[in-house]
């Protein structure tokens, strides 16, 4: 039997397809924090770490049932600069930046969240703990001013993703790493309040193999049979 070329041509088409989905939907998604009950880990004040600087005690952080990026609810930064067109570093805490309040995430996999603003100039990161005594801390990214929802996300197992911070850190995850915070930062603060939301804190994990291969290897087959006659 020998498949026509156009019979062939569709259905290697359809495999591809199905590989490429195979190869995506197979990571399981873990959410932290998507903020529909509560604050969930990040339940304490944007100035409560000393490592935050330049913003008011009166800045807060409160759940907004007005905005989500999925569900009905989210996290809103109300952040107010010390100063106008001075910088600003916040580090808001997930489980008061204890490694024994957060989840244990591993090493591999993608970390991130999702963040909406109209402020310009911001930046973001994450700081991971890998141990009891040492925290990474990602690349720093520019956050999209449009009003809209994008995520923001770092490969763990990606040394060039991270940088050393404190105690031990090397600028790679070596252990179980857990989420010490989010920082939102700014250079030049603006002269008004600087509103941020956030939702939808995940752990995308690694996908098993196994799934892309099966599809891969019927593909091997298929082409095979239509070759014979």
């Amino acid at each position: 039997m020998r498949l026509s070329r156009s019979v062939l041509s569709l259905t290697v088409a359809t495999f591809c397809t199905v590989l490429l989905i195979a190869g995506t939907t197979g990571a399981a998604t873990i959410v932290l924090d998507d903020f529909e009950v509560d604050e969930g880990h990040f339940n304490v004040h944007p100035t409560f770490s000393g490592s935050t600087s330049g913003i008011e005690v009166t800045s807060t952080a409160d759940l907004d049932n007005t905005m989500a990026n999925s569900g009905s609810q989210s996290q809103l930064l109300t952040l107010i600069p010390s100063a106008a067109g001075s910088a600003f570093n916040v580090r808001h805490l997930s489980g008061g930046g204890s490694v024994g309040n957060n989840v244990a995430l591993g090493n591999t996999g993608t970390i991130g969240y999702w963040l909406k603003t109209t402020t310009s100039g911001l930046t973001t990161r994450i700081g991971i703990d890998d141990s009891a005594d040492s925290t990474e801390r990602s690349n720093v990214v520019s956050v999209v001013d449009d009003g809209a929802w994008h995520f923001y996300g770092w490969d763990l197992a990606d040394t060039s993703n991270w940088n050393a911070w404190v105690g031990d850190s090397n600028g790679e995850i070596n252990g179980s790493g857990s989420i010490d915070a989010i920082w939102i930062s700014s250079s030049a603060a603006p002269d008004s309040n600087v509103l941020v939301s956030l939702d939808d804190v995940v752990h995308i994990q690694v996908p098993e193999p196994a799934s892309v291969t099966l599809v891969g290897l019927a593909l091997v087959g298929l082409v095979g049979f239509a070759r014979r006659k």
